[in-house]
């Protein structure tokens, strides 16, 4: 992850050009783009209220929109934008871990960057969730730019999975009920395939970096 502050501007300027990538590649045109065309949208599920609210708060003032649940069965069971976004994710909810939220999402045909937020620095979960497809891991209490790197990264990567589905309908990187043969085109294209997920280079922040938002979970 970089080591540069990101700005609220820099941030604007991103959630703008995900919002023009989405109309733009499909051939949709600028109309649409000024009229229909929604802003990301970061979704936090994390079971502690403060959290919650620190994160949705620091996200409002950068500009960008966020929506907020308790688990996810709540986040699945609600009535969500299929726009551009991203998802920040208590890895150890009282329900379920990190993998087992993956398996959900995956068994409701959704694919969105993900955020792994969490309480404890265990190496090895940290390596497995980033082999699993993960855009970061972080450790709670982290930094706020580090979340706002993380952010930036994962809007990146939900332009690009749609850039992918939309130029070429047989590179279903954006849903995760991939064909074979869309799975070695991914991999053809240089994009690592782990099982049902897209595989990226891994970013972790331990607790020993800025600290900001902290949680006991």
């Amino acid at each position: 992850m970089s080591e540069r502050a990101i700005s609220a501007e820099e941030l604007r300027r991103l959630a703008s050009d995900v919002i023009a990538s989405t109309f733009f590649v499909s051939g949709k045109g600028a109309e649409m783009a000024q009229s229909g065309a929604q802003s990301p949208t970061v979704f936090v599920i994390d079971d502690d209220a403060d959290v919650r609210a620190s994160i949705a708060g620091l996200l409002k003032s950068m500009g960008l929109r966020a929506e907020t649940f308790t688990s996810v069965q709540e986040f699945l069971s609600r009535e969500r934008s299929d726009g551009p976004g991203c998802l920040v994710i208590d890895f150890t909810l009282p329900s379920m871990t990190g993998f087992e939220a993956q398996r959900q999402l995956s068994d409701a045909g959704l694919q969105i960057p993900t955020i792994f937020i969490s309480g404890y620095d265990d190496q090895p979960t940290i390596a497995h969730a980033m082999r699993s497809g993960a855009v970061a891991f972080l450790t709670k209490p982290f930094g706020d730019q580090d979340l706002l790197d993380a952010i930036r990264e994962a809007l990146n990567r939900d332009r690009t999975m749609r850039e992918a589905s939309t130029s070429s309908p047989n590179r279903v990187a954006a849903s995760n009920r991939r064909t074979p043969m869309a799975t070695t085109e991914m991999r053809a294209s240089g994009i690592d395939v782990v099982g049902d997920m897209v595989a990226w280079a891994p970013t972790s922040v331990s607790s020993t970096r800025r600290k900001k938002i902290s949680s006991t979970h």
